[in-house]
């Protein structure tokens, strides 16, 4: 397999990986709540502490994960993941204590990094000297095209045979595409590509120099969950039917994938700046249609601006960490951006549903997510590339 061919496969397993394990674990996870709250006497409350507690862990580890991946062999420790998650997730079916689904997320968040964005962010870096963009929205795609297929699969699974049993096909599931794919199509480039492997590393938990890329993937991260999390609410709210509500959003998911492949696309075509303005604008007039969403003729571009600006906040923190950092400090650098990004991600639910206990509306934060993609635009305009 020559060079080429093998760069693009690897961007295609990010799809497969991102796709089954990120979306089985993240994406499916709220459809096990009502069964496991019911089964078991959790309160709802208690028992989504699982999945906050993942948030944080999967921030813990991808600050991490950066250091690691230039330490030891990423493929060793991506195949140490993809064996030891499907085990964890497996056994969530035989767990009836809340303090150990606490302690099981936080494991399958602290390995989620070596499985999915921050460690193809690394792959895709050391392998594509062009189109690295493209590439990018390549592998990240598979989060949402998992996500569409293994809710339906997941639902299906719980409805007719219980949840126990959709926890151990998903994990058969998990482990039957994530095992093969790292042995067979998982090859570091440190070689022939990027910063060798053996180069001395910054021994900083935050790499020095890199606050402007955390600030831009806190705001991008906060800015877009805002829109991508409250389009069923915030649809229902204004007289739209449940099942509509849900329609829009699988539209949603499906218009995501496309927005992040258009993305990669548009960063390799027209640069950094001009991508990260052209997103943020069409974010902006996409959170503008939620504001006056009880107007039909706006969700088509409800639809659009929220998946453009959810795309940014995927694809654009591999390309921001290679715009604003040094070379040798790329891997770490990506790591730290990927967890602000998702720190901003974590924050943005609880503000929003903090505003709508307040106001009965999700006004508010549509404004605010406004605010942070113009915040976003402002800065990388006046940013220039640590190359230049």
């Amino acid at each position: 397999m020559n060079k080429k061919t093998r760069a693009w496969m690897i961007a295609i397993s990010g799809t497969v990986m991102t796709g089954t394990i990120y979306a089985a674990i993240v994406n499916c996870f709220s459809l096990f709540i009502i069964p496991i709250c019911t089964q078991n006497g959790f309160s709802r409350g208690s028992f989504n502490i699982s999945l906050t507690l993942l948030y944080c862990a999967y921030m813990v580890g991808s600050i991490m994960s950066g250091k690691l991946f230039r330490r030891y062999d990423l493929k060793k420790l991506m195949l140490t993941a993809s064996i030891l998650m499907p085990i964890l997730f497996g056994s969530l079916a035989f767990t009836t204590s809340l303090f150990v689904f606490y302690i099981v997320f936080i494991l399958l968040g602290l390995m989620m990094p070596y499985v999915s964005f921050a460690a193809y962010s690394v792959l895709i870096h050391d392998w594509f000297e062009k189109n690295e963009g493209t590439a990018v929205g390549i592998a990240f795609m598979g989060s949402g095209i998992g996500g569409m297929i293994l809710n339906v699969i997941s639902a299906s699974l719980i409805e007719n045979r219980g949840y126990q049993f959709a926890f151990i096909v998903l994990s058969i599931m998990l482990a039957a595409v994530a095992i093969p794919v790292t042995l067979l199509l998982v090859k570091p480039n440190h070689e022939n590509y990027g910063v060798d492997k053996n180069v001395k590393q910054s021994s900083a938990l935050f790499i020095p120099g890199t606050g402007k890329l955390m600030a831009l993937a806190t705001a991008i991260g906060f800015g877009i969950t805002i829109m991508s999390q409250t389009m069923p609410p915030h649809l229902y709210d204004l007289g739209f039917s449940q099942m509509y509500a849900a329609s829009m959003n699988s539209l949603f998911m499906g218009g995501l994938c496309l927005a992040k492949l258009i993305m990669g696309w548009l960063y390799d075509r027209f640069g950094v700046v001009k991508t990260i303005v052209i997103s943020c604008s069409i974010g902006i007039i996409g959170a503008l249609s939620y504001l006056f969403g009880a107007n039909q003729i706006l969700h088509p571009t409800m639809i659009i601006g929220a998946a453009m600006a959810t795309a940014l906040g995927s694809v654009s923190y591999p390309v921001l960490a290679r715009y604003l950092c040094k070379e040798e400090l790329f891997a770490s650098a990506s790591g730290n951006a990927s967890a602000f990004n998702f720190l901003g991600s974590s924050i943005a639910p609880f503000f929003m549903n903090y505003l709508y206990d307040i106001t009965s509306s999700y006004s508010i934060g549509y404004v605010v997510s406004i605010i942070m993609l113009i915040f976003v635009c402002l800065v990388i305009i006046r940013t220039k590339p640590i190359k230049a």
